[in-house]
């Protein structure tokens, strides 16, 4: 008796998210995979991967905080601090050229036109990643007094 192939299944997903700092800093982190079992068994036989399209995982990260309000000394302003980053990035495999079109331009807005060669080709493999880094300062500051009369 022969053994059945694997169910492909939706990916699982991991998510964790936190505060610190008396909830002044948060931080997450999120990795999630597609067909995981079904890809895996695939990688171990040597054999194709189970789908079309397969997305093999994702991986994404972030950190923010802010400061509150900062007063300084007699009164002469407030100022508030906040900053932010994050990493992602995701692997995905495509045994046609216009699933992986699709998949990096969804709105068919920027890459149309382009066009890949189809012809002795297996796979196509896409690495997505990228950064994402923002601070912003708010708040007034009276460096002088001014003269009363």
């Amino acid at each position: 008796m022969a053994t059945p192939a694997p169910v492909p299944i939706g990916g699982p997903q991991f998510v964790k998210n936190a505060k610190f700092l008396q909830d002044q800093v948060s931080a997450g982190i999120e990795v999630s995979g597609q067909n995981v079992p079904a890809v895996a068994f695939a990688i171990a036989g040597n054999q194709p991967f189970p789908t079309d399209v397969v997305h093999v995982g994702s991986l994404a990260a972030r950190v923010s905080g802010e400061t509150g309000s900062i007063r300084f000394a007699g009164d002469k302003g407030v100022v508030s601090f906040k900053g932010g980053a994050g990493v992602k990035a995701g692997l995905g495999a495509y045994t046609r050229a216009s699933a992986l079109l699709a998949d990096l331009d969804p709105d068919n807005s920027f890459l149309t036109g382009v066009g890949l060669p189809q012809d002795g080709i297996a796979r196509y493999v896409a690495l997505n990643w990228g950064y994402d880094i923002q601070a912003s300062v708010k708040g007034t500051y009276a460096d002088h007094e001014a003269a009363a009369e």
